[in-house]
């Protein structure tokens, strides 16, 4: 139970991420968004 907990949790911890991310990236200008998105 534990295991699944801690995978569930770090799936919504990497989602999170992304969608901060791509959040941040939707503020600051095209070109810092891009160079976000290739690395």
């Amino acid at each position: 139970m534990k295991e699944n907990s801690q995978s569930a949790t770090g799936r919504i911890g990497r989602v999170g991420r992304i969608s901060g991310s791509l959040m941040v990236s939707a503020r600051l200008p095209e070109k810092r968004g891009h160079r976000l998105f290739q690395s």
